[in-house]
């Protein structure tokens, strides 16, 4: 049987400032108060990553803003113009809910990989927990290496 594969492009909220995996051992966040959850009966998500226990939670501080690199709004076009929300007839696409649902059933042992498609320099600053890391660049025919 083949496996469920998910294809996490940047554009996911889920490695954006708004969320966050905390580590498990920290136990600096009051689980049964949080003040931003999820969604309103889920709270957070604990999955593992690398075989450690990590918290998914969004961010707990409702005056947080985003990182300076997203604040502009308005760019040169090209290259920065507007995308089509599928990129393709044969890739589905997802919201964060439905990735959370994937990364918990990845969790749990059932046969799906999540693939966090950006490069090292974006996930200097972080991954999603539970995917494996496989850039673009190497998924992209036009960047792939002929050898």
């Amino acid at each position: 049987m083949k496996p469920n594969i998910i294809l996490c492009l940047a554009s996911s909220l889920l490695v954006t400032s708004a969320a966050h995996a905390a580590n498990t051992a920290d136990d600096i966040f009051d689980l049964d108060n949080l003040r931003v959850k999820i969604t309103a009966q889920l709270p957070y998500v604990e999955i593992h990553h690398h075989g450690e226990p990590v918290l998914l939670m969004r961010h707990q501080d409702p005056g947080n803003t985003i990182a300076p690199r997203f604040v502009p709004t308005s760019r040169d076009c090209p290259p920065f113009c507007v995308q089509p929300m599928s990129v393709d007839p044969d890739v589905q696409t997802i919201g964060e809910l439905e990735l959370i649902d994937y990364l918990q059933r990845a969790d749990a042992g059932e046969d799906v990989l999540i693939i966090d498609s950006r490069t090292p320099d974006w996930t200097a600053d972080g991954t999603i927990p539970g995917s494996m890391n496989i850039p673009w660049t190497r998924l992209d025919l036009a960047h792939a290496d002929n050898a």
